[in-house]
């Protein structure tokens, strides 16, 4: 079933428009809602999306039939509310949910069960709990669910395993501002950066190094999975010092890394969130905690911040410094023997 309010090359596309359910929407095996309104036209000149009624997917075996939830505005915000029904016990096979190409909010307030779900959006929030074995996060802007304006462990976007035992995050974080991104998981996760960036450019001067920090430096990532945690590199990113000068595959984010487990924590990469000499005062090191940690990989970080860990682990550590006085703005990644990793609490205790 689909709904599809002005967009450019589909049925029905009009003038554009919004789509507000208040009722119930019923598709056996996929429900879609499109949206777009480029001409900022009748009652919904965003093209927005809400829904405070109900969604049914009716498909008892919509997983191996592919079943889909596609909801996605071109021009405004999705406000997911409501109840979303889906009779299969494991979800849908794919819940696509799209703001990106305006920038907008997407609101989740429902509780949503899918094999794979991504979402391409500007922020992400709501107390919905996105249950799900795979999640593709493309991000320009921030990932919570605000309650509290001084414990962010309790201010995490939530995603739960479900039937599916464990969870795989990919996170692409790629805004224009620095970024908060706070994910709280039910269960077990493995979490990798995709194509996340720490630095635009690279360049061959009489030393090799990287130029000018991405946009999105200096925001923050939490993790906070009450299961075991596992840490993986990205898939393809552009720019990083992991990569380009040491010749490792890196988690790589561009700001505070603190990640948390109630289970086993292992780290399969290098963890590299340096981009400067000096980064800002919040939180911009690397915190780990958990009952155990094992740590695969060296720190990346920035010169003037700290790795810490609940429990003793042995790593090295490579911080962000210019190439040379000459060179001030192009980095390169120097062993440190000051920068951790050290033992200490992790910043916010519940």
């Amino acid at each position: 079933m689909t709904l599809n309010a002005g967009v450019l090359g589909l049925p029905g596309n009009g003038i554009g428009g919004g789509i507000n359910n208040m009722g119930t929407i019923s598709g056996f095996n996929n429900v879609i809602l499109l949206a777009s309104n480029v001409n900022n036209l009748g009652p919904y000149p965003l093209g927005s999306i809400s829904n405070t009624g109900t969604i049914n997917i009716t498909d008892a075996h919509g997983v191996s039939a592919g079943s889909l939830l596609d909801i996605a505005s071109r021009t405004g915000s999705v406000y997911l509310n409501g109840v979303v029904n889906i009779a299969d016990p494991k979800g849908v096979a794919s819940a696509e949910f799209a703001t990106r190409l305006s920038g907008g909010n997407f609101v989740m307030n429902a509780n949503v069960t899918a094999v794979n779900a991504s979402y391409d959006v500007g922020n992400l929030t709501g107390s919905g709990v996105l249950t799900a074995s795979r999640v593709l996060l493309d991000i320009t802007g921030n990932v919570r669910n605000v309650v509290s304006s001084t414990n962010p462990l309790l201010n995490g976007f939530t995603i739960a395993n479900g039937p599916f035992g464990s969870t795989a995050i990919t996170i692409n974080a790629d805004g224009n501002a620095p970024q908060i991104i706070n994910l709280h998981v039910n269960g077990n996760a493995v979490i990798n950066s995709g194509d996340t960036s720490t630095f635009v450019n690279s360049v061959s001067l009489p030393a090799k190094g990287l130029t000018n920090a991405v946009p999105n430096a200096g925001g923050n990532l939490l993790v906070n999975a009450t299961g075991n945690l596992t840490v993986n590199p990205g898939i393809a990113a552009h720019h990083d010092l992991s990569r380009d000068i040491l010749g490792l595959s890196a988690f790589v984010f561009p700001g505070g890394v603190a990640l948390k487990a109630g289970g086993v924590m292992t780290v399969n990469a290098s963890i590299d969130n340096g981009y400067t000499a000096v980064a800002g005062p919040n939180f911009q090191g690397v915190f780990l905690s958990a009952p155990s940690i094992f740590v695969n990989g060296p720190f990346v970080t920035d010169g003037n911040t700290i790795v810490h860990a609940s429990g003793p682990i042995s790593a090295a550590v490579y911080v962000a410094s210019p190439v040379s006085p000459f060179f001030p703005s192009v980095y390169t990644a120097v062993l440190s023997s000051t920068n951790g990793p050290v033992v200490s609490a992790f910043p916010w205790q519940q």
